[in-house]
């Protein structure tokens, strides 16, 4: 993105950001209150699996050999919300092969907005597909989205201290993610709550890749209703 600046933690800082198009916002207050929590897993910090090197850890990370662009043309572009049983609400923009937007709407981090996240997309079937991703915050996500019965499944890992201080990740995180790292390295990160949950897609729609548009500002700047919308489902 122009503008952008890595941080030390190899996230971009996209100051730029904060310019582009917010004419579609209009000031009003969207829902992004914490709805109740669904039951947490922890992960037990402890295992005995190969830690690789530098090296091996440069060839997983950067090759991403399993996204084809070819493979997942139909799914970039699409704009989609979907709401989790446990009622926390998601907004995806799936801007290219390799970078995803997003603003959550409700549940535990209701209020976070991101542009640019990194992301590794993969075709599992026809109009099947799954993002995964590693955040600033040590956060890592995983989510199955079935546009052919508009469902969604995700596995999210947070750190500790997300769990037990929320309200630090939330906001826009472009803007803070030399704090994010801060806060993940001072952690605690274990044990991790992992949050387990199918969802139902209600709105979806093609908006083309790379409109910097279609997210441009905070949950609570949407117009009265936004997130509700139905289309689909």
């Amino acid at each position: 993105m122009n503008g952008a600046k890595p941080c030390r933690c190899g996230h971009l800082s996209a100051t730029a950001i904060r310019r582009t198009s917010s004419t579609a916002c209009v000031a009003a207050g969207a829902n992004t209150g914490s709805s109740e929590r669904s039951h947490p897993t922890h992960v037990n910090s402890r295992w005995s699996g190969h830690q690789p090197g530098a090296g091996e850890r440069k060839a997983m990370t950067d090759a991403f050999d399993s996204t084809h662009p070819a493979e997942i043309a139909a799914f970039v572009g699409k704009h989609i919300i979907y709401t989790y049983a446990n009622g926390w609400q998601y907004e995806m923009y799936f801007k290219n092969e390799r970078t995803i937007d997003y603003r959550v709407h409700g549940g535990m981090v209701g209020g976070r907005w991101v542009k640019g996240q990194e992301v590794h997309i993969v075709r599992l079937a026809d109009g099947v597909y799954k993002v995964s991703w590693h955040e600033p915050t040590g956060t890592c996500v995983s989510v199955a989205y079935n546009l052919n019965e508009n469902r969604a499944h995700g596995a999210t890992f947070f750190p500790r201290w997300i769990e037990q201080e929320p309200k630090k990740i939330i906001g826009f995180q472009n803007e803070k993610i030399d704090l994010m790292c801060q806060y993940r390295d001072a952690g605690p990160t274990y044990p991790t709550l992992l949050v387990d949950e199918f969802a139902d897609i209600t709105f979806v729609e093609d908006c083309g890749r790379d409109d910097e548009s279609v997210i441009a500002c905070a949950p609570e700047d949407l117009p009265a209703g936004y997130a509700t919308r139905r289309n689909v489902g």
